[in-house]
């Protein structure tokens, strides 16, 4: 069975800190038009469609770094709802774009509410085949509320979508929730636990207003954010990647291109979308260079003295605070202090890279990490593990 079950692991550790690899992450914002009225999204759906030209320079682009052996470790289709999107399948089918998935095999990721409203997952199944290798995987993040996930209508609705898209796709496929970043009068904790339960899978939690570049609001919701986690019992099991000061650091990298410009997505929480020139890049040379300038920006401050510098600095944190006019902290630090050194155990035990070349990578390497829904046995195993290093 295609579908895969071990985005518990996934959650849980980072291959950053194991994995012998420099790493590409890819943001794509080609897609126009959304169904949906997601609460808290600031996606601009409108006017995201690139000309020929830009995806001719866009591959281009990729290809000047991936020439230095540098993996394009995952590639996101979006801004919007990819099934309700207008050009999806017109984005899809233009030759540099196929040429970049089929060329690196990466995990080729998409967002939909899976509630239909839109063209069918059987279409979209039928593209894959037809365009796609078997060796990049398919991750489908699912725009979801607190209020639908409790819903049973809603449970019913899109587990029957997976099990669509578990016939339908020969391709390996992972799932996962994401949740727009708001003041949700939740028990944060409690619907983790909740999708892990009943999805055998996680959420992630989207800093979306940072699309927004309204700079008070950007610091009001990270503030509220690092409340719920700093203030979580040691044995919280909504600890995961999301705190991880190792993750997506120092050997991944994530950009983001919108209508032929390329800009760093600082990680926190998860990879923040900000259209300004201080996060624009034109090549390898420039992402390094942003990359060391920030420790300028920590002269001075307390974050010149901090355990997490070179973590936040290759995370573009840093940057981030600069954008924002603010020399304090933006990170839940007490949790990243309290969990500091659980990810990378559960890492270690979890992936083992003998053998690895990028060249394997791109031929499928991974699947050998993966846990397929027939496994009962193998996912019970991740659930131990990742509920002992919660």
């Amino acid at each position: 069975m295609p579908i895969i079950k071990n985005n518990l692991y996934y959650e849980l550790t980072t291959e950053t800190s194991t994995k012998p690899v420099s790493a590409l992450k890819i943001q794509l914002d080609v897609l126009d038009n959304c169904a949906y009225h997601c609460t808290g999204c600031f996606v601009n759906k409108r006017n995201n469609h690139p000309s020929d030209s830009d995806l001719k320079e866009l591959k281009i682009f990729i290809d000047s770094i991936t020439k230095h052996d540098i993996l394009v470790d995952e590639i996101l289709i979006g801004p919007t709802d990819f099934l309700s999107s207008s050009n999806t399948f017109e984005v899809l089918s233009n030759p540099n774009i196929l040429e970049l998935i089929n060329s690196n095999s990466p995990i080729l990721a998409f967002i939909s509410t899976l509630q239909h409203k839109g063209e069918p997952i059987s279409k979209f199944s039928e593209f894959l085949i037809n365009n796609i290798n078997l060796d990049t995987e398919i991750e489908i993040g699912i725009a979801t509320t607190p209020k639908w996930l409790y819903d049973p209508i809603y449970i019913s609705e899109i587990k029957s979508k997976l099990s669509e898209i578990d016939k339908l796709i020969p391709h390996d496929v992972t799932y996962t929730f994401i949740l727009n970043i708001h003041e949700y009068n939740i028990d944060y904790e409690d619907l983790h636990t909740h999708i892990v339960d009943t999805f055998d899978t996680t959420m992630d939690l989207i800093p979306s207003i940072a699309r927004s570049k309204i700079k008070s609001k950007m610091l009001e919701k990270l503030s509220y954010l690092n409340e719920v986690y700093n203030n979580l019992e040691d044995y919280s099991k909504i600890n995961n990647i999301m705190v991880d000061h190792s993750h997506s650091g120092i050997n991944f990298k994530v950009i983001n291109f919108r209508k032929g410009e390329w800009f760093i997505s600082p990680f926190l929480y998860e990879n923040m979308t900000i259209y300004d020139d201080m996060f624009k890049v034109t090549g390898i040379e420039d992402i390094h260079n942003k990359m060391t300038e920030q420790y300028e920006y920590a002269s001075g401050t307390d974050c010149e003295s901090c355990q997490f510098i070179t973590s936040c600095a290759s995370r573009s944190i840093l940057m981030l605070m600069k954008f924002l006019d603010t020399d304090k902290c933006v990170c839940p630090k007490e949790n990243m202090i309290k969990h500091q050194h659980h990810h990378k155990d559960a890492a270690s035990r979890m992936y083992d890279w003998k053998d690895y070349s990028v060249d394997q990578d791109r031929e499928g390497y991974r699947k050998k990490f993966l846990v397929h829904d027939s496994n009962i046995s193998d996912l019970q195993s991740i659930k131990e593990i990742y509920y002992a290093n919660s």
